[in-house]
């Protein structure tokens, strides 16, 4: 977990919006918003955490901007973990949410809101740059809140980010970088293992040593022994693939990784999709994607998967990814 992952919670501190909606916005949970930023400026992680168990309801979630979802045992356990590990220097310049939609229907209060965080901040996980350097972070990020009353006060039910913006440094980059876990790494390294594993048996169009890094019975072990014929036919050469694992986490005892893969390889275009049938081209493709791999006493294997962005390129030529 990043600092912008705790500070992601809940945000009230300023308040940008009309008196009105001001009026309307519940004392305790404007409250509990200055005391959850009063506990972040500090690097607190137990007021934190003591925040967390006190405010968000019990069945709580966050959805990420690329879909996963946080739990609030995941956040508390990763907090946990972090104050553990030690809190990465950071200094808090600046923060402000304002409410851009605002609905009140009994028990439930729903907001749309705009966040911006201003912050310097040690990059531990080298994931703007060389690893330890410390840069200027601001990001400005859109989300739905829902807080519910129950049990006489109100609680965070569920929040969701919708769009992000990163500048690092005063250079706007992926907004990306900012989400995920930090991967263990003792789980990175041998799941990038099952990734050249697998590459390595596609290389030598070794179909059981392929369908071995895949769970039998799953959609995609079917897909993939139903397309082998079909791949292999029109593979040329592997002149590159591998995988790097960007973040890790863990789901009902499985491992949810964002994974960046990557390939170069030499294939016979059979459908004419880039030109004429029967052409051999060279594919270089780069794709984002969040995989579920579970671990056996076969070691890992891949359940399913989700490509989130990517890229590909046809004899150096940009084309439409599928």
């Amino acid at each position: 977990m990043t600092t912008r992952d705790i500070a992601a919670v809940c945000i009230l501190a300023t308040l940008s919006t009309g008196q009105a909606a001001r009026a309307q916005i519940p004392a305790d949970i404007t409250t509990a918003g200055n005391q959850y930023i009063a506990a972040w400026k500090s690097r607190d992680i137990g007021r934190q955490i003591d925040w967390a168990r006190a405010h968000l309801a019990p069945d709580w979630t966050q959805k990420e901007l690329d879909g996963s979802i946080v739990t609030r045992d995941q956040f508390i356990r990763q907090a946990d973990e972090m104050r553990v590990r030690g809190v990465p220097p950071y200094t808090v310049n600046g923060a402000e949410l304002r409410i851009d939609r605002f609905r009140a229907r009994g028990a439930t209060i729903v907001m749309w809101i705009t966040e911006t965080h201003d912050q310097k901040a040690a990059d531990l996980d080298g994931r703007f740059g060389r690893k330890g350097e410390s840069h200027h972070l601001r990001t400005i990020e859109s989300g739905k809140r829902t807080w519910v009353r129950a049990r006489g006060r109100w609680y965070d039910m569920s929040d969701e980010i919708l769009s992000s913006r990163l500048w690092v440094d005063g250079a706007q980059r992926d907004s990306a970088l900012l989400f995920g876990i930090p991967p263990d790494p003792i789980v990175k390294a041998e799941i990038e293992a099952a990734y050249d594993g697998m590459a390595d048996a596609l290389a030598h169009k070794d179909r059981d040593g392929t369908l071995h890094y895949f769970l039998p019975g799953t959609a995609e072990y079917r897909d993939a022994a139903a397309n082998w014929t079909k791949l292999t036919a029109s593979l040329v050469s592997v002149l590159d693939m591998g995988a790097h694992v960007e973040s890790t986490q863990e789901q009902a005892g499985t491992v949810v990784a964002v994974v960046i893969t990557h390939f170069r390889t030499r294939s016979i275009d059979s459908t004419g999709t880039y030109g004429k049938r029967g052409q051999e081209h060279e594919y270089l493709g780069r794709f984002r994607e969040r995989a579920t791999w579970v671990k056996t006493e076969g070691g890992w294997k891949l359940k399913g998967g989700k490509t989130l962005s990517g890229s590909l390129l046809v004899d150096g030529k940009p084309r439409k990814a599928t």
